[in-house]
């Protein structure tokens, strides 16, 4: 281990561990009792800790960051993977509802403000960091990974998927969309059609090596191997040791395909990818979400030459899309056409941080849903409007709106703040 000073950071906090494993920079998420749930004070640590060792000069400049998860501890001692299972919503909510009579709702300093803010700042600098400096991030996605973990980790160059490995945008549930640049990834998932609006409107978990196949993660690996995939990065990553440049890709690439490149592992969730082909048909080039439950009506009562898979297929998404927030699903519907059109991932974050703060408004169905998932968890909210035809084109484009002087500004870098 180097004896490089890397955690004294004026935002330190004990939910992150960084550290140095020669030229590898390893981030620990570690908050494992909340699931590795990221908060504000993980996120400025975050900040901090990235800024500094992306400025390192030679010979101390990383070769790699490494960001993985601590296991969750249960009964009988038994951990459980998991890598991040999203942001700290429900702090939000509190600060939200503490606050937003007297102040209103996007005012700089408050927590609905400022998670959001700098939560965006920090995916922007992960989604740019190889072009920037050409340090690559590796993710582990060993166990959960929701929302805000999806935004630390699949703007990032490569994404490992393991047998653990439990993928899912859910916001639509909870009165939000699929934030952290989530509209910007699920709306370039272009291998199988209508896969990246299927997700992001009902929420779906993925499991591991189904992710590989959509796309989501570069990589898949049994989690057993983790520790050796990191020793030989570490041992890699300082030029001269092993006679070869550090190549990370080279390096992945053998883990991946020598162990693992039989597709027809039966042990391997394969539940989405086998829906590609119905997912296409229900919501590929659709023109709203109401056109897309039409779809599923059809599909469920006049299926193609009998499919029972395509009944039930029907059947289980329409029950899963009514259960979602009318708003959340319109604005995320609308929200992915409009991140095709972003040139970059700076401008759909920008356009992204003004729907979080669309939603943090009073009486916004996030405050419901929060409410009624993890709070008094009934799991009966009243969503308002109730009904999807009663959310108007007029509504959806309240949430697009341009913020002024509370705007989010793309980052910009330099020398020093790399």
């Amino acid at each position: 281990m180097s004896g490089r000073d890397i955690g004294t950071t004026p935002d330190f906090t004990t939910e992150l561990l960084p550290s140095h494993a020669k030229n590898i920079g390893m981030l620990e998420l570690n908050n494992p009792k909340a699931l590795n749930a990221l908060t504000l004070d993980m996120v400025r640590a975050l900040n901090s800790v990235l800024s500094t060792w992306q400025a390192l000069p030679p010979p101390d400049n990383l070769a790699a960051t490494y960001m993985f998860g601590r296991p969750k501890v249960v009964e009988g001692g038994y951990h459980k993977p998991v890598f991040c299972a999203g942001g700290d919503v429900k702090s939000v909510y509190l600060n939200g509802k503490n606050t937003q009579g007297k102040h209103g709702w996007g005012v700089p300093g408050l927590e609905t403000a400022d998670f959001f803010r700098e939560e965006y700042t920090i995916n922007h600098m992960i989604a740019t960091q190889y072009e920037r400096t050409g340090i690559p991030q590796i993710s582990i996605w060993d166990g959960i990974v929701m929302g805000g973990g999806v935004g630390l980790s699949i703007h990032g160059k490569y994404r490992i998927a393991t047998q653990n490995t439990m993928f899912a945008m859910p916001e639509t549930g909870i009165g939000l969309f699929p934030d952290v640049g989530g509209l910007w990834a699920l709306s370039r998932l272009s291998s199988y059609k209508g896969m990246g609006t299927y997700l992001a409107l009902t929420g779906e978990r993925v499991h591991g090596m189904d992710c590989v196949k959509i796309g989501l993660a570069t990589h898949y690996m049994s989690s057993q191997l983790l520790e050796d995939l990191k020793s030989v990065l570490v041992n890699s990553s300082v030029k001269g040791e092993s006679g070869k440049p550090f190549d990370a890709a080279s390096i992945l690439a053998n883990f991946h395909e020598t162990k693992y490149k039989n597709w027809n592992d039966k042990s391997v969730d394969y539940s989405t990818f086998s829906k590609a082909h119905l997912i296409e048909k229900a919501f590929h080039n659709k023109e709203s979400v109401q056109h897309i439950i039409d779809t599923l009506v059809e599909m469920k009562e006049s299926p193609e030459d009998g499919a029972v898979g395509s009944v039930h297929f029907a059947l289980e998404t329409l029950n899963t899309l009514r259960k979602k927030s009318p708003t959340s699903l319109k604005v995320t519907f609308e929200g992915l056409k409009r991140s095709l059109y972003c040139d970059n991932i700076g401008e759909d974050l920008q356009m992204e941080y003004r729907l979080s703060q669309g939603f943090m408004r009073p009486g916004s169905d996030f405050y419901e849903g929060v409410r009624a998932l993890l709070i008094d968890r009934d799991h009966k909210p009243k969503w308002n409007p109730a009904n999807l035809s009663d959310v108007t084109p007029d509504m959806v484009e309240t949430y697009f709106q341009a913020l002024g002087e509370n705007e989010w500004q793309i980052p910009t870098y330099t020398q020093s703040n790399l």
